[in-house]
């Protein structure tokens, strides 16, 4: 499946979690789409008419959040966090909330969910980490905020990822090209520990249990991790030309990953064995895959590419789950 609509270069994409929607933002427009995917079009085109948002610079689904299902969450590039909900009768999402989380022009990093508590968790890209509470109306309790200066290895460093570990009673963030992993207790933001890992970090992913790291390393590929260890286990070589940040993600049950890269491929190797088990040809030789996203049902797995190009198309695949030994379709249809 192709997307095209888009308009400027891709920064996120998120699949709902039963995966009927995927929402992508970008560096221009200030928009951010939702796509429906058994329709092969826009759902829903969420932007603001003043301008005021800048990019959007990341999104989350936030699961079972209320009776009318799952909340759009999403951070943009001038410090706001926007909250959206379909509503009770319609179809359409609809704003619940904004706020500002980080002044104006300091871009919102991350974000992660604690559905258990309803908390949200986020790192600014001048250096703090907070945790809000979130309303059942969407509005946001702030409960703590702490700064990643007040670390000394960590002085200056931008906090790429923060998510909720241990079934949401710590938080880890992870420093872009420091290597620096802190843990902080979520409750209350003190300190558990500080480590470094081998690798430089670009972009970091969790497997589901927590359990494993994905670390793009900036500079031949991606590094496997047993949290909390900072010793990688594993590598997957993905050849590059820039040390630009790229996306990784774990696939069907965290038996596989997929790799973006600076050359228009997907690279899937299994978790195994390190094995490269196929490549998904997204664009030319020079096209930055830098985001990917993926997702499973009871049905089919998915994955979601986009990439840095001016007038950018999103690539679908999927897979049928009953096709336990088969490779992804080398074609992105549907």
């Amino acid at each position: 499946m192709r997307l095209s609509g888009s308009e400027g270069p891709i920064n996120a994409l998120a699949f709902a979690p039963d995966a009927k929607y995927i929402a992508s933002g970008g560096l221009r427009r200030e928009k951010l789409r939702v796509w429906d995917i058994s329709r092969k079009q826009v759902h829903q085109v969420i932007g603001d008419d003043l301008e005021r948002w800048g990019q959007i610079t990341c999104i989350l689904w936030l699961a079972g959040f209320s009776d009318h299902g799952d909340a759009l969450c999403f951070g943009t590039g001038r410090g706001l966090v926007l909250i959206y909900q379909k509503t009770k009768d319609g179809d359409h999402f609809k704003e619940l909330s904004s706020t500002g989380v980080a002044p104006f022009n300091e871009p919102v990093e991350a974000m992660d969910f604690d559905k258990k508590k309803n908390r949200l968790a986020l790192s600014s890209h001048a250096g703090k980490i907070k945790v809000f509470h979130v309303e059942k109306n969407g509005t946001l309790i702030a409960l703590w905020t702490k700064s990643w200066n007040d670390i000394q290895e960590a002085r200056g460093v931008i906090p790429r990822s923060v998510q909720f570990t241990d079934k949401g009673e710590n938080i880890v963030s992870f420093g872009l090209e420091s290597g620096v992993m802190l843990s902080k207790v979520a409750a209350t933001g003190v300190d558990n520990w500080s480590k470094v890992l081998k690798s430089s970090i670009g972009n970091v992913c969790f497997s589901a249990d927590r359990k494993w790291l994905l670390v793009d390393n900036l500079a031949k590929g991606f590094d496997l991790y047993n949290y909390p260890h900072t010793s990688p286990t594993d590598s997957f070589q993905v050849s590059r030309t820039k040390a630009f940040v790229q996306q990784g993600v774990f696939l069907e049950d965290e038996t596989s990953v997929a790799c973006g890269s600076d050359h228009g491929d997907i690279h899937i190797f299994s978790r195994g064995t390190s094995t490269c088990l196929q490549k998904l040809r997204h664009g030319s030789s020079k096209t930055m895959v830098q985001i990917i996203d993926a997702c499973s049902t009871s049905n089919e797995h998915f994955i979601a590419s986009g990439t840095d190009e001016t007038k950018p198309v999103i690539h679908i695949w999927a897979k049928k789950v009953i096709e336990i030994n088969s490779a992804l379709a080398a074609d992105a249809v549907l």
